[in-house]
């Protein structure tokens, strides 16, 4: 259980706090600020009432801030929002306001905060650890230009008239420090002005539902209930894929034509669809490019599993939607940093694409995490370029793989794309693949795309 330090002065308060914790985490309790250097355990999250003390628990915070890197989650009042505004400017992850049941929903604010902590943290850790790397790389490939002797040196120099021999050479103008967007960008993680997004909800519940064994009209209910879903499900059964004979216009019947299993693989698709915008209009093309890349990874992985008839237990369509979410946050990011005015104007495209390209796996490998993906979602994120990396790789992870260099290789990419000879490919080879399988996988995936574009 993880461990937290309740900062309070008030038993009342204290008493009703440790009722609804004590299941959830292991408590201990401080009510004075002179009482936190005798405290010798060491806690995943400390809990600070506004009430601590006299400056709103504010100049505390900034105290443990001082000595320790800890996640903060302050409660504050309802009267004063002032007091969650600074006590997020100088360092507390996030606060809860002490309004309505908010005891009820504590726990999780928590959890969140710990976890959020620790995602900014790893960030910052894997940065400096793949910068140091880098840099000694570059300071290996480093050539030591030759020293030549300059044969004139030793001979006095013959002074002009107009030369003075008090007279000192100018100083060298100091070297103009590169900007790094990286930096800026973890910069911006550690104050807090950019977050993570969040899983689409209909996500997880309508998956809960499927496992549950809900029938059509259960399912057709619960859909039901999101009109942008239900008329994309409705346009869906209606596109080139699967339309038949008479047109669909009910839910229910669009389910029956595309049976429970595509239900839920389209209504995952128009989840994450939602996720792909940016709030800065230079990086629509961007977004919508990355957007149509892994739709068409996913479908390429699927049918190649189907194709050579491999069995797993993951969800291969959605291994391959997921598999460049990081570069979706990346973009993000770089877009809202613009917006707001807290960067050093617009980036230059070429480092954006390089910063996409050098970090993309582990901040989406971190995305994923939060969102409680299993393993091979991370590793599928972390190594998808870089899979050498991957002693043992799966035979979901190759499936991925090839499809992303397939969907390249059809143009659903990121510009400019890599040119990359498919039958040369690590995965093309553990898979067996033969050189018609290419053109199977590229056609099929080609036809889906063409099919599905306009229905979504």
């Amino acid at each position: 259980m993880k461990q937290v330090l309740i900062a309070n002065k008030q038993d009342d308060e204290v008493k009703e706090l440790k009722k609804y914790l004590k299941r959830y985490f292991q408590l201990s309790v401080i009510t004075a600020p002179s009482e936190w250097t005798s405290v010798k355990s060491s806690f995943d999250l400390v809990l600070i009432d506004h009430n601590f003390t006299a400056n709103s628990g504010i100049d505390f915070l900034m105290d443990i801030l001082r000595s320790q890197k800890l996640p903060i989650l302050m409660l504050t009042p309802s009267a004063d929002p002032q007091i969650a505004i600074e006590a997020l400017r100088v360092g507390a992850v996030n606060y809860i306001v002490k309004t309505g049941a908010y005891l009820e929903f504590l726990h999780i604010a928590i959890d969140d905060a710990v976890n959020k902590f620790k995602e900014r943290q790893e960030m910052v850790d894997t940065i400096s650890s793949l910068k140091e790397k880098l840099q000694g790389l570059e300071d290996k490939r480093a050539v030591k230009r030759p020293v030549f002797l300059n044969v004139s040196a030793s001979r006095p120099k013959q002074l002009s008239r107009t030369d003075s021999p008090a007279r000192k050479a100018a100083p060298a103008p100091e070297p103009v420090k590169e900007f790094n967007l990286m930096e800026e960008i973890i910069s911006r993680f550690k104050k807090g002005d950019v977050n993570l997004p969040t899983l689409p909800e209909i996500n997880s519940k309508f998956n809960d539902l499927i496992k549950q064994g809900a029938n059509l009209n259960e399912v057709a209910d619960f859909l039901r209930k999101d009109a942008a879903i239900t008329s994309k499900l409705i346009n869906v059964a209606n596109s080139a894929l699967y339309r038949g004979i008479e047109k669909t216009s009910r839910l229910e019947d669009a389910i029956t034509k595309l049976g429970l299993g595509k239900t839920r693989q389209y209504v995952e698709i128009i989840a994450n669809r939602s996720l792909y915008t940016s709030v800065n209009k230079r990086f629509l093309n961007l977004v919508e490019d990355l957007w149509e890349h892994s739709l068409a990874t996913a479908y390429g992985a699927e049918f190649i599993l189907n194709q050579l008839r491999l069995k797993t237990d993951v969800d291969i369509f959605a291994l391959g939607l997921t598999h460049d979410i990081g570069k979706l946050i990346l973009i993000q990011v770089i877009g809202e940093l613009e917006v707001k005015g807290k960067s050093r104007g617009k980036y230059d495209q070429k480092q954006i694409l390089s910063t996409l390209k050098t970090y993309h796996g582990k901040f989406g490998a971190v995305l994923l995490n939060r969102w409680g993906f299993s393993q091979e979602f991370k590793d599928v994120s972390m190594y998808h370029d870089h899979m050498s990396k991957v002693e043992n790789p799966s035979h979901e992870f190759l499936c991925v793989h090839f499809a992303n260099l397939v969907s390249s290789s059809l143009g659903y990419n990121i510009k400019p794309l890599p040119v990359v000879d498919l039958e040369k490919s690590d995965s093309f080879y553990q898979l067996r693949l033969r050189p018609d399988d290419i053109d199977l996988v590229r056609k099929k995936t080609k036809a889906y795309m063409d099919g599905i574009k306009q229905a979504l």
